[in-house]
């Protein structure tokens, strides 16, 4: 099916957009406050905004596809509009930016996953969505590779003309057949509309993307001590080594679960974030940081598409695939302060604690899957 591959490009660009975008902002952030705080300030305000925003728009998709689309595209404009503004403003204004950001950042890729999941065959969800976010990983690791080159004004630039071409591109996105909310739709009878077994699994991807968020894990390589160019370097050499490993790693994990079911699979890779997040915690070498990143990334980029292609299994795709999201955007913007203040005040017991208790709190609902 040729169309999908417009959406894994529009994933390629927009994630690149806002890569160069948050990476260059959190930097410049960091060199004029010193504070790791205020940059996880950035990720819950980016992530509070997405979290109000995506539950509604994945309300609109399922009740009328056409005007989703627009607010797709709309959203995507806005986003490229506004980034210029970044070049005007304190750095204490960003954390308002970052949640008018996080908002339309709400409004847009969520309908964007819908759509893909809408067109996606249910045999090949898994996989699908898979090669979304792998894309979506390539955007963002040329975007960390052409920070450590770059300037503020010459990433605000770029960001905000990649955000207008993808706003372009989704001017030519696959158009749903409009069939969700008539009042033909018979009403689903266990879990309703909401899967909340799927919103409580959620959490686990909010805690690691609240250790991943850009703003966060660039200021814990600046509190480590380390230089603009070796954090370009960090960054871009663990993003681009996790993609072989992710593509090969998610795929496989997908086909797997498409087959044989998500249990299994969305078990293991918790243990695989309790390992990891406690190596990225107490390693200082260069190496291990790198190895510990391109786990979690591998996490993500394989737990997060099993899970959402699990919204396929309902007559709510959107509505779903927005509950996710939120869960996920609302607990990384909860757990972000959480995890800065444990980093910075070097209470690690408190970020392990912090990690069994997500992962405890997700294989219980992992387990009550069908």
């Amino acid at each position: 099916m040729k169309e999908k591959y417009k959406l894994f490009l529009m994933a390629f660009i927009g994630s690149f957009a806002g890569g160069i975008v948050r990476v260059e902002t959190a930097a410049g952030a960091y060199n004029i406050s010193e504070s790791l705080l205020l940059l996880t300030l950035f990720s819950a305000s980016f992530m509070l905004g997405r979290a109000i925003a995506a539950v509604q728009a994945g309300k609109v998709f399922d009740r009328n596809f056409p005007a989703a689309r627009k607010i797709m595209i709309f959203s995507f404009t806005m986003m490229g509009l506004l980034t210029v503004v970044y070049l005007f403003v304190s750095v204490e204004t960003y954390i308002i930016l970052r949640l008018v950001f996080g908002i339309l950042s709400g409004l847009s890729w969520p309908m964007l996953q819908s759509v893909l999941l809408s067109i996606t065959p249910s045999a090949t969800r898994g996989r699908d969505m898979s090669v979304y976010f792998i894309f979506g990983s390539l955007g963002m690791s040329t975007a960390y590779f052409l920070f450590g080159f770059s300037t503020m004004v010459i990433s605000v630039a770029l960001g905000a003309t990649l955000y207008i071409l993808t706003a372009i591109l989704g001017l030519v996105s696959p158009r749903v057949p409009q069939t969700k909310g008539d009042n033909k739709k018979p009403k689903e009878k266990a879990g309703g509309r909401i899967r909340m077994g799927l919103v409580i699994i959620a959490v686990e991807l909010g805690f690691v993307s609240a250790i991943l968020a850009t703003d966060t894990i660039t200021g814990l390589l600046l509190l480590k001590g380390f230089s603009r160019i070796e954090i370009s370097i960090i960054l871009s050499s663990a993003t681009y080594i996790s993609i072989p490993i992710s593509l090969a790693a998610s795929y496989g994990l997908a086909t797997i679960s498409d087959k044989w079911g998500e249990k299994i699979v969305l078990t293991g890779l918790t243990a695989l974030m309790v390992f990891s997040a406690v190596m990225f915690i107490y390693t200082t070498e260069i190496v291990s940081i790198v190895a510990s990143i391109i786990l979690l990334r591998m996490f993500v980029r394989s737990f997060r598409p099993i899970l959402l292609g699990l919204a396929k299994s309902t007559s709510y795709i959107g509505s779903n695939i927005g509950a996710i999201n939120a869960s996920h955007n609302i607990f990384t913007t909860l757990l972000s302060p959480v995890v800065g203040i444990f980093i910075e005040a070097g209470m690690i017991s408190g970020f392990i604690a912090l990690t069994l208790g997500t992962a405890l709190m997700a294989l219980i609902q992992i387990r009550r899957l069908p």
